[in-house]
């Protein structure tokens, strides 16, 4: 650990994005006192579609709802959905990776083939099909993006899995007797413990890229639900008039992606001493 931490602290790009990812972290746990009281569902049309003011810092949105209250009190809900759907597509995604990478035989080549079919089919298509199957809401749109992710957690722990079983430690502990289920938990898993880390805190950005556009298509929470993605949607007829609907959770959805992108690539940078600088 302490070398991690030491590696880690040279890594830039990689403590800015942990920055970020602290702040955003910090403003859900903080959202009731960051809202001010202000009911972020609280309709006022007398003051729609305002330019910001001193009364409203972002302005309002075509409800006449306070913009800033609605953007922080969407991000528990936007975050929520991205994490929740990497930790559903997590452990399915791990184990059939570590299935097929183990055993090259049939099962394993059967189970590879399927995840390859359904990495041909682009995420938020897939999620699309899922959710159209379900239908629409939080829950939905969290069991959709963690169904679609669970082609490329296989992918990644398939690949670590191929590389660590045929190292010396693997292949010593097979030839003292060791039972497979030993070889697993003990040798592979730990081993390819590094990469799922780093695919996680990249999932996490792409699963709130794709759960904003499924929002912003109508897949998403209903209204009047303030998830960035359809906070987007519904203010996209003022983006002459109050461009801030359209800016301000199109902000929120840029920093959070790009703080989870550099946190996950200072991981893989620190974790891979291949990758050492």
């Amino acid at each position: 650990m302490a070398v991690f931490l030491r590696r880690f602290r040279r890594h830039t790009s990689g403590i800015v994005g942990f920055v970020i990812v602290l702040l955003i972290c910090l403003a859900v746990l903080s959202a009731p006192v960051l809202t001010r009281g202000v009911d972020p569902l609280a309709v006022n049309l007398a003051v729609s579609a305002q330019r910001p003011s001193l009364e409203y810092p972002l302005g309002t949105d075509e409800m006449g709802r306070d913009l800033l209250t609605r953007v922080i009190a969407g991000a528990p809900i936007s975050l929520s959905i991205a994490v929740v759907g990497v930790l559903l597509a997590l452990i399915p995604g791990v184990w059939i990776g570590l299935l097929a990478g183990y055993y090259e035989g049939r099962l394993g080549a059967w189970l590879m083939r399927s995840i390859d079919a359904l990495v041909a089919f682009p995420r938020i298509l897939l999620a699309m099909v899922i959710i159209s199957i379900m239908g629409t809401g939080i829950s939905q749109l969290m069991l959709a993006i963690g169904l679609s992710s669970i082609p490329i957690f296989a992918r990644v722990m398939f690949v670590t899995v191929q590389t660590v079983r045929h190292r010396d430690f693997v292949q010593a502990a097979a030839a003292l007797g060791a039972r497979d289920r030993w070889i697993l938990w003990r040798h592979i898993l730990p081993n390819a413990f590094a990469p799922i880390l780093v695919q996680a805190s990249l999932g996490i950005a792409t699963s709130l890229q794709i759960a904003a556009g499924l929002s912003f298509l109508g897949l998403g929470p209903p209204p009047p639900s303030p998830e960035w993605g359809a906070i987007i949607d519904g203010g996209r007829t003022l983006i002459r008039q109050q461009p801030m609907v359209i800016i301000a959770p199109g902000l929120a959805i840029a920093m959070t992606v790009l703080g989870f992108n550099l946190l996950g690539d200072g991981l893989r940078d620190t974790l891979d001493p291949r990758l050492k600088r």
